[in-house]
Formats: structure tokens, C-alpha cells, sequence
């Protein structure tokens, strides 16, 4: 019989599955109903939308990374308009975002406080 140590340290797959589950749904809901061009009014997701493809600089902090894989994936994906190519980006990153999220709190539900903490460190 394992140690109630060796039990915690073994990774769930029902919780892992679970996780891509939640950032797959979340992900494609957003894909879903993100604008396929340019936005009407001016806001991050204008600004984005321009700056992504572009490799420009954001309001501060600039979100170098986030535009960095953005501009390559705009330049990469040859779907719709670059515009539209963009916010697709986001809803990716904002799926992946939903699946750590959901991991997390399936970890500090189960009592996994050192992974949970580490994880909301990132």
C-alpha cells in the first residue's frame, strides 16, 4: 500500500484530462465569438490587432512575449485577416490560461498546496 506522500505525488490523469477539457471549451468559445476583422472602437483589442502583426510595441509593459508569438502566428496561420488571425491568438492563449487555472484549483482543492502555489507563482 502507498504512503498517503507517494499518493499526492502521483498526477491525476481524470484532473489533467479534465484541465484540457475545461481550456479546449473555453478556448473555442472564444474563437467562436472573437471578430474576424479590425474592432469598431478603440480599446487593447485594437491596438493588439495592430501591434501583434506589426512587431510594435503595446501600451506599457508592452507584452513582449505575447507579441513576439503573436506576430509570428499572425504571419504564420494563413486564415481570414490578420486582424481576425490575431484575436484567434488570444483565444488560444486565453484557453491555455483556463486550463492552468483549472489545474490549479483542482490541485489546491485536493490538498496539493506546494504544486497549487508554484503553479499560481507562473
Amino acid at each position: 500500500m502507498k504512503s498517503a506522500s507517494a499518493q499526492s505525488s502521483t498526477p491525476n490523469p481524470i484532473r489533467t484530462w479534465l484541465s484540457v477539457v475545461v481550456g479546449l471549451c473555453f478556448g473555442a468559445l472564444y474563437g467562436w465569438h472573437a471578430a474576424p476583422g479590425i474592432v469598431a472602437f478603440f480599446d487593447d483589442s485594437l491596438e493588439f490587432q495592430v501591434v501583434l502583426p506589426t512587431f510594435g510595441i503595446g501600451h506599457p509593459t508592452g507584452y513582449p512575449l505575447y507579441t513576439i508569438v503573436g506576430g509570428l502566428w499572425s504571419r504564420l496561420l494563413p486564415l481570414g485577416e490578420w486582424a481576425g488571425r490575431v484575436n484567434l491568438y488570444s483565444a488560444l492563449c486565453a484557453g491555455v490560461a483556463m486550463g492552468f487555472l483549472c489545474q490549479s484549483a483542482l490541485l489546491l482543492a485536493a490538498g496539493r498546496t506546494d504544486a497549487g502555489r508554484a503553479r499560481m507563482a507562473l
